[in-house]
């Protein structure tokens, strides 16, 4: 809120500065999403209930909406924090890799098919030039390049499951494909 420079009697009741020169503004905030900058909190009014004792006691507690998308970020100012109860954690495993040789030509090959349940891959150009690969449309030798010996790795979160196409600039080379699944 801005008050101009012949503030209304309304507006002025709203900024009350102390002998200190301290301003307090008497105001209320619309629902919705307001970024206030930084604030900090000295004190937390009722309702707030805190139970225990020790330094705890006097701890802000933090709860996560049931609409929530389940993110939520914690700045602990370079301290430490600890963790009440179990923490789990969903580890991605596989106990299938489907291996292949793929020979790819000067147009656009399929090197990999689409496969929603895929959770790693890797595919090692084993040829003497640069293949290319596209993810998603037909390759062309601006493409991602994996040069001779080297290889593409995608595992974690976010592997791509999509079709994988690749190409070279002239002839053929061999490519060795692992999916895990």
């Amino acid at each position: 809120m801005a008050i101009s420079s012949n503030p209304t009697d309304n507006e002025a009741r709203k900024f009350v500065a102390d002998a200190n020169g301290d301003v307090t503004v008497r105001t209320t905030l619309a629902a919705g999403d307001i970024n206030i900058g930084d604030v900090d909190v000295v004190s937390v009014p009722a309702p707030l209930n805190v139970s225990g004792g020790g330094t705890e006691a006097s701890a802000l507690r933090v709860t996560l909406a049931n609409d929530s998308t389940g993110v939520l970020s914690v700045d602990d100012n370079g301290g430490s924090l600890t963790i009440d109860g179990t923490v789990t954690t969903n580890q991605i495993k596989s106990s299938t890799g489907t291996h292949s040789n793929i020979t790819v030509a000067a147009t656009s090959t399929v090197v990999l098919a689409s496969n929603a349940n895929r959770i790693g891959l890797a595919i090692k150009n084993n040829g003497t030039a640069d293949i290319f690969l596209n993810f998603g449309g037909t390759a062309v030798t601006t493409n991602y390049p994996v040069s001779p010996g080297e290889e593409y790795l995608d595992s974690g979160n976010g592997v791509y499951t999509g079709a994988i196409n690749g190409i070279v600039a002239s002839g053929t080379e061999n490519a060795r494909v692992v999916e895990f699944a």
